[in-house]
Parts: structure tokens; C-alpha cells; sequence
């Protein structure tokens, strides 16, 4: 019986320890987000470098509009000197 106790406070405390490290570490970024709303706020091409400048991000605005009448922006993404993304998205307000 106190082994059985002892194990239900293991795994309580490590599901506590779990889940405090989980809030700590936040949620993961949206970058596409975070481009465009810089985007909106700047009206020209934005950069965002993350994780001490491995990644680069760009957005850059383009001449045509979406089919919903959103102007469009072409999102690039850079990890060292490979490119891992490239599309384009809408810029709705």
C-alpha cells in the first residue's frame, strides 16, 4: 500500500513539473502572423530573424489582390543559407 502511494505522489509531482515547463516554454510562434501584422504596421518589407539570427523571415507586399480583394505579400523563411518556406498569403484589415 505505500508503494503505491508513493508512486501516485511521483506521478503527480512529475505531472505538476510537466506542466509548469509547458506554460513556461509558451506556445508555439505563428509566424505568418507575426509577419503580417508587422507588415500592416510598417507597409514595406519587414524582417524577423528568430533563435539568434539561424532563422530569417520576410515579407514583402505585392501588386496583386487576393480573390477576396486582399492585397497579397510573399513570405520567405531562411534557415542558415537554405530556404525552408516561400508563399503568399493575404493582408486582410
Amino acid at each position: 500500500m505505500k508503494t503505491a502511494k508513493k508512486l501516485c505522489v511521483v506521478f503527480l509531482t512529475l505531472s505538476i513539473t510537466l506542466s509548469f515547463i509547458s506554460c513556461a516554454t509558451g506556445r508555439p510562434r505563428n509566424i505568418d502572423e507575426e509577419l503580417i501584422a508587422a507588415l500592416k504596421k510598417e507597409k514595406k518589407t519587414v524582417h524577423l530573424k528568430i533563435e539568434d539570427g539561424k532563422e530569417l523571415y520576410t515579407i514583402d507586399p505585392l501588386t496583386k489582390k487576393s480573390a477576396n480583394g486582399c492585397p497579397m505579400a510573399l513570405i520567405k523563411g531562411w534557415k542558415g543559407p537554405e530556404k525552408i518556406m516561400e508563399k503568399e498569403v493575404e493582408v486582410c484589415e
